[in-house]
C-alpha cells in the first residue's frame, strides 16, 4: 500500500512531455538550447577528420561511432588523436580527462557551450581552464 502511494505521488508530479528513464529524466520535444547544443557539438566533430581515432563521453559516443575507432571515455583514452567531452562528464570519466589534459597528452583545440574538442600533441595553453570548469558530479 506505501509502495503504491508512493508511486502515484511520484506520477502525480511528473510532467506530461517528460519519462523518467534509469539515468535522467528525459524530456519530449526540442528546444532552441537543445538546437544550440546540437550546433555547437557538431562544429567540433566537423573538425575532426575522418579517419581519425576519438575518444567521448558516453553520451557523445553515438554521434562519432560511425568511425573505425571509437572510445568511452569511462575506460581510457587509448590511442585516441581526439578526445571530444562534456563539461557534465561522469565521475568515470573526469579520471581520464583530468589525466589527459593535466599531463598535457592532449590540448584543447576548442570550446563551445557544454563541450570541448582536445588533440593528442595539440598545445595545452587552454588546459587549465577547461579544467576549472570541470565539476564532481
Amino acid at each position: 500500500m506505501i509502495k503504491l502511494a508512493r508511486r502515484e505521488r511520484g506520477l502525480q508530479q511528473m510532467r506530461l512531455d517528460t519519462a523518467r528513464t534509469h539515468f535522467i529524466p528525459y524530456r519530449f520535444g526540442v528546444g532552441d538550447a537543445d538546437r544550440q547544443r546540437h550546433a555547437d557539438l557538431y562544429a567540433l566533430i566537423g573538425q575532426i577528420p575522418d579517419a581519425a581515432r576519438v575518444v567521448s563521453a558516453e553520451w557523445i559516443v553515438p554521434q562519432v561511432s560511425s568511425r573505425a575507432y571509437t572510445y568511452a571515455l569511462r575506460d581510457s583514452v587509448f590511442d585516441a588523436e581526439y578526445m571530444l567531452i562534456s563539461y557534465d562528464a561522469r565521475a568515470d570519466e573526469l579520471v581520464n580527462i583530468r589525466d589527459a589534459l593535466g599531463s598535457g597528452t592532449f590540448g584543447v583545440v576548442e570550446e563551445r557551450g557544454l563541450y570541448v574538442l582536445a588533440k593528442r600533441g595539440y598545445p595545452g595553453d587552454n588546459n587549465a581552464a577547461v579544467l576549472a570548469k570541470l565539476k564532481d558530479p
